[in-house]
């Protein structure tokens, strides 16, 4: 007897009603076409063998770049992982042709590298206008991080690259950048106007964000944004900068795993997945947005308490900035949650092959929510002991 008989016997006289309703000859015949055909359209990624070196040089760099206590080995630290990037997408995209969006990352990444030497080596010359310096400086590394106003290649290579690329960008190429930009800060004279181009970085992305209509789009604007908390986290502490980014980098993760999975593009797509998919896009979204209790709103917590206390007006001033745009650009992920939320229960189809490759076990992802409350409570309580004994 062979394997279809055998599937259709058992269907007939095992399986009863349920069985015979969606097990008979017509059935299998429809779903095996539709798995070939599915199979030939929808190729699940493999890891390739050079993916991992890659990543490990492209961490390294990131961890070099940290350490060191020079301005221009710091620059060239940041080069180096740009190269590699460029690298892991030029092996990644050898099928395929990417358009202007690669050639915009490489041109603006140029730009910026050449005013961070040109401000480096301008602070020998003329040690007189060290403020002067710092604003040359602030506007490389600008232009690294794609904060506003110097973002306009961000969004374009953002949807020409693969989910994984889109994640390095909005997390472990945005480390370098920010810290240095908080070191700034720190030590300028000028605080006032780097903190005023924080807020208004802020308060760009979180309008841009609130109109976009594309998944990618959305991640583009909301790297922008977290970038800005990262600097204030940074300013603050490294602890909570460090607290801050494993939250959101892990958050990220998820959202973009099931973006993937589904082949997400426009957020309207997002009610054409499953339930259980749907709610974790959903808790992602508030918990990014920083909405109790999700584990997302504990460092920003933290960083606003922080500066609260810290007894400076300005960095007051800063975090009802930084509220304000929040609360504008909460509108987008409100939106991303309806629409997640409001997912078909039994009409969906997976446009992958082989999901099982893919899948985020629900209670996985509540564990994974929980541990985040759970170490974020104590670092609250850690916080309150810093402040108060």
């Amino acid at each position: 007897m062979g394997g279809w008989s055998m599937i259709y016997w058992f269907s007939k006289y095992e399986a009863g009603w349920w069985g015979r309703l969606f097990m008979n000859k017509q059935s299998i015949n429809f779903w095996g076409w539709y798995a070939v055909a599915m199979k030939e359209k929808f190729v699940p990624e493999k890891i390739e063998w050079w993916q991992l070196p890659l990543l490990c040089l492209l961490l390294i760099g990131v961890v070099s770049s940290l350490s060191v206590s020079s301005w221009l080995v710091a620059f060239l630290f940041m080069d180096f992982v740009t190269i590699i990037f460029l690298v892991m997408l030029s092996v990644e995209g050898a099928s395929s042709k990417y358009g202007p969006g690669i050639i915009s990352f490489v041109v603006h990444q140029s730009i910026a590298s050449a005013i961070l030497y040109f401000s480096y080596f301008l602070y020998f010359w003329t040690s007189i206008y060290y403020d002067y310096v710092n604003l040359i400086t602030m506007v490389g590394l600008f232009w690294k991080s794609a904060l506003p106003p110097f973002h306009g290649w961000y969004a374009s290579i953002f949807g020409e690259v693969s989910w994984s690329s889109v994640f390095l960008l909005s997390t472990v190429l945005k480390v370098p950048p920010t810290m240095l930009i908080g070191s700034i800060i720190i030590y300028s004279s000028w605080s006032y106007l780097w903190w005023g181009l924080c807020v208004y970085a802020m308060f760009f992305s979180s309008m841009a964000a609130a109109g976009q209509l594309s998944m990618r789009g959305f991640f583009g604007f909301l790297s922008m944004g977290n970038t800005c908390w990262k600097v204030l986290a940074f300013v603050i502490s490294v602890e909570i900068y460090c607290f801050f980014f494993v939250i959101y980098a892990g958050t990220l993760l998820l959202l973009m795993m099931i973006c993937k999975k589904w082949d997400v593009k426009k957020i309207v797509n997002l009610s054409n997945m499953s339930k259980e998919d749907g709610w974790l896009i959903a808790c992602s979204s508030l918990s990014l947005a920083g909405v109790p209790p999700f584990a997302g709103f504990m460092p920003k917590l933290f960083i606003c308490c922080s500066a609260v206390f810290s007894g400076s007006s300005v960095m007051v001033l800063v975090v009802i900035g930084y509220l304000v745009a929040s609360v504008i650009g909460a509108a987008i992920y409100v939106d991303v949650a309806s629409a997640a939320i409001c997912a078909r229960l039994f009409m969906f189809i997976c446009p992958m092959v082989f999901p099982e490759l893919l899948v985020v076990n629900p209670r996985v992802a509540m564990v994974f929510f929980l541990s985040q409350i759970a170490v974020a409570v104590g670092g609250m309580m850690a916080e309150i002991t810093h402040f108060y004994f």
